[in-house]
């Protein structure tokens, strides 16, 4: 069944049948701000981390719900319906429907009752935060009046874990506010006596905004319970069946931000709003909501500087084969997945839930080989951030904070590690696959004098890449079964499985054999004829 096709022009897949098996999601932002998004506009959003920065509530294994919600009403019909096909879900015999997931943002078009509307959302190129952006279009003979409203819903804990289970506390540590046209979240916010990142017993005031820009709000709500009333939910909730918010704000419950405005217009005419959302101060979250003065405008630019930034990196590479659907993988969405997962190394999506809260070591190494050919810069920067998570015994950090602190890091030899990450023990591949990543970046760039560049190790001194390598090797020659093959430790390519060190990985002793060959082309590249010799007696050993 055919539920979407790919625009090569426009490098868009569009899905023009909402009702999909399954929730298909775009990806939106960078390392410092990620959102995801579905083709029904649900998901979730996070600064920098998808475990302990959480901003949207997104319930897993649901109905692809919260989400980032667009309401439009009739005011005189008292007719409601979605952006997006979901949460109201109007009859497709009447509601026509479009998401285009594009490079960076996402569109929603959709036409029902003579009303045209076009969702985009995205976070613009550099900044940390998100836009929801929606253009109305009266397309009947008629004036239209209509209200508009924005949803989203905020977690009460920057801790994904903490919002969902600790119920207990998490309800009982935050409240909204109103001010300047935008809805303001604060948890722990009986802290607000303290200065800016000052904490008391390892807490701090944290802040979130859904602002609205292009029109005056003529509602609003923070609160969850009161927006969606009594035995209803996000189809039906009565703040937009009702028209009007009650300007209800919330202490010690779920919060959210609801934001509606009216609009009314002529045969033709067309409307555009911007919703914006962040973890922001009040002041610096005003300062974003005043900057955008002319929506349609911005909007345009905006989205015109994510496809020229994209454009630029897939351009890298382009063939022309006599396959289109071949050229249309490998041109685009080959190196546009490529990209997602080297930016966030797999640590949220749909499925795996966002509780990681840093890089896989092996993961994140694994994805540079994906970009190096497209943007070689930019992974020799994450080859280095890499390098430096490697612990000067030879070993990589199991997970890497995503505020690492090279030099200073605590190792799975340490209980303080272990604490924080849940990690016990190193892994038997992590570090080898820096050889493959290394190699490929070299002969891709011919950048050899890379291998003289000096980087700390994880936990205390430093050495050159060529060095880093080196005590990768030795790492796995330290800890060799009773074969002589590499032992699996607490997990190889497979972290279902747990070898010990009696157990010995035949994957890893390929690998192993892999950056021995690479590592001699390294030697005799750098004239290292004594361990370009030693090196031969391992290959020899491990053959």
């Amino acid at each position: 069944m055919k539920y979407g096709y790919f625009d090569d022009k426009n490098r868009e897949y569009v899905i023009d049948r909402p009702d999909t098996p399954a929730p298909w999601v775009n990806y939106l932002g960078s390392p410092q701000y990620g959102a995801i998004i579905s083709n029904n506009a649900g998901g979730y959003s996070f600064a920098k981390s998808g475990a302990n920065g959480r901003i949207l509530r997104y319930i897993f294994n649901q109905f692809d719900q919260p989400g980032r919600y667009l309401y439009i009403r009739d005011n005189d019909s008292r007719d409601y319906w979605s952006a997006s096909w979901q949460p109201v879900g109007k009859d497709l015999e009447h509601y026509q429907s479009k998401c285009c997931h594009g490079m960076g943002y996402t569109r929603m078009l959709a036409d029902y009752s003579g009303i045209h509307s076009e969702a985009c959302y995205y976070v613009p190129l550099g900044e940390t935060y998100e836009v929801w952006a929606l253009t109305v279009k009266n397309c009947s003979e008629a004036t239209r009046n209509l209200t508009l409203t924005g949803y989203a819903e905020f977690t009460n804990h920057s801790n994904y874990e903490q919002d969902q289970v600790n119920l207990q506390y998490s309800l009982f540590i935050t409240r909204t506010l109103f001010e300047g046209n935008r809805i303001i979240q604060q948890i722990h916010g009986n802290l607000d006596a303290l200065h800016d990142d000052e904490k008391v017993d390892d807490k701090q005031v944290t802040e979130r905004f859904f602002g609205l820009a292009g029109r005056e709000v003529s509602s609003y709500c923070g609160d969850k319970s009161a927006f969606l009333g009594p035995y209803h939910g996000y189809g039906d909730p009565v703040g937009v069946t009702s028209g009007q918010l009650e300007n209800t704000l919330s202490n010690n419950g779920n919060s959210c931000g609801a934001l509606s405005c009216t609009v009314s217009l002529a045969p033709e005419e067309s409307k555009t709003i911007l919703f914006i959302l962040g973890m922001k101060s009040s002041d610096e979250a005003a300062r974003i909501l005043s900057s955008y003065t002319d929506p349609s405008v911005q909007l345009e630019a905006e989205i015109d500087a994510l496809k020229e930034d994209w454009y630029e990196k897939l351009d890298h590479l382009q063939i022309h084969t006599p396959d289109p659907a071949f050229n249309t993988m490998i041109n685009t969405w080959n190196a546009y997945n490529c990209f997602i997962t080297f930016v966030w190394s797999r640590a949220a999506s749909f499925v795996y839930c966002g509780l990681r809260n840093g890089y896989g070591y092996r993961d994140t190494v694994q994805d540079i080989q994906g970009i190096i050919h497209l943007d070689p810069e930019m992974a020799c920067d994450k080859i280095r951030f890499m390098l430096s998570a490697q612990v000067d015994n030879g070993g990589g950090l199991p997970l890497v904070k995503f505020h690492h602190n090279p030099g200073h890091e605590d190792t799975p030899d340490d209980a303080s590690y272990v604490q924080a990450t849940g990690h016990p023990a190193y892994r038997a591949d992590d570090a080898l696959w820096l050889f493959p990543t290394v190699y490929k970046y070299i002969a891709e760039t011919g950048n050899t004098a890379f291998l003289n560049e000096i980087i700390p190790f994880a936990n205390q001194d430093e050495g050159t890449v060529y060095e880093h390598l080196k005590r990768a090797i030795q790492f796995s020659l330290d800890h060799l079964g009773p074969h002589g093959m590499p032992a699996g430790l607490y997990a190889d390519w497979n972290d279902c499985l747990r070898l010990g060190a009696d157990g010995e990985s035949t994957f890893v002793a390929m690998q192993f054999y892999y950056a021995l060959l690479i590592s001699k082309e390294f030697a005799v590249y750098k004239n290292d004829t004594e361990y370009s010799l030693w090196l031969d007696d391992q290959i020899k050993d491990m053959k």
